[in-house]
């Protein structure tokens, strides 16, 4: 209904409830709904767990992806 292109969602590294429901999340978005979904691995309290870098890094590659996508 709103012809999103593709999909972002925040994982919270040390939530473990969530590794099954952001695995669900995506295989969803790419099988059912047919668009390219990034899961974001992080922690809002520990920075150690993934450098701004390490983010911005899977972030770029995202959208050089998608970029090379667009007709």
């Amino acid at each position: 209904e709103r012809q999103a292109n593709a999909s972002i969602a925040y994982a919270p590294f040390t939530c473990k409830q969530l590794a099954f429901l952001t695995r669900f999340f995506k295989d969803n978005m790419v099988e059912k709904v047919g668009i390219p979904t990034l899961i974001l691995d992080g922690d809002y309290l520990d920075k150690s767990i993934i450098s701004t870098s390490q983010m911005k890094a899977r972030l770029s590659e995202f959208f050089d992806m998608l970029e090379k996508q667009t007709p």
